[in-house]
């Protein structure tokens, strides 16, 4: 069932799509309206606030508004999206000479509902700060998105065994870590 849903949902994505490339800009609120939670849910969960995820959605959504003629339907819309967010925020972090990529909230990390906190243990915290960006990355794709590998290497043009193996690292790292205290 969950998998006719998606279908039926990335064969409306492309109908909107087809829709926005003849000239129907309305097609195009009907995309962002459709991806808009997703994505920010996303940007929140990078940016650690939500000040900077609402200008870095907004600035995905430009983005994806001047390249959508472009988008071929190589990978799913989705991805594509996460993509341009992914690298919309990089490029944000990166002005802003912050060392680690992603300052993340990790009572809203853990929270299906970002708005919701939960009590999480400093030294936890401490130790998914700590790891590195890519690694960060790839564990927040994986745990908060549930991305499958292979579109995790779609997103971060990586190799889904890179993928596979920094995910691992981390993993191994935030068990060593916990472990020690």
């Amino acid at each position: 069932m969950h998998l006719i849903r998606k279908q039926m949902h990335q064969k409306d994505v492309n109908k909107l799509i087809d829709d926005f490339k003849k000239g129907n800009d309305k097609a195009f609120d009907d995309i962002v309206k459709m991806h808009y939670n997703q994505t920010f849910n996303f940007l929140l969960k990078l940016s650690g606030n939500k000040i900077d995820s609402y200008d870095l959605c907004q600035e995905t959504f430009i983005k994806v508004y001047k390249n959508l003629k472009k988008f071929k339907g190589k990978s799913k819309f989705s991805t594509w999206v996460y993509r341009i967010a992914y690298n919309v925020a990089n490029t944000y972090f990166r002005k802003q000479k912050i060392r680690k990529f992603i300052s993340l909230d990790f009572e809203n990390f853990l929270s299906e509902d970002p708005t919701k906190s939960k009590e999480i243990d400093p030294y936890l915290m401490n130790a998914i700060n700590s790891l590195p960006k890519k690694q960060k990355s790839i564990l927040l794709f994986r745990i908060v998105e549930e991305l499958p590998y292979k579109e995790i290497s779609e997103i971060m043009r990586i190799s889904i065994n890179s993928a596979k193996v920094n995910y691992y690292y981390a993993i191994s790292t935030l068990k060593k870590k916990v472990v020690k205290k």
